[in-house]
């Protein structure tokens, strides 16, 4: 999930773009998130 685009999103059948950006808006979340408990030596 934390490596899907807005292709991805469009292929599962997402077309609105307020879903869109949405969906997109969490998972960059989820990534800020991964990267900060990466810097303090958490595996994820």
């Amino acid at each position: 999930v934390a490596r899907m685009t807005i292709d991805d999103v469009m292929s599962l059948g997402i077309t609105l773009v307020g879903h869109q950006k949405k969906i997109m808006s969490s998972i960059q979340t989820m990534r800020a998130q991964m990267l900060h408990l990466h810097g303090t030596g958490i595996q994820v």
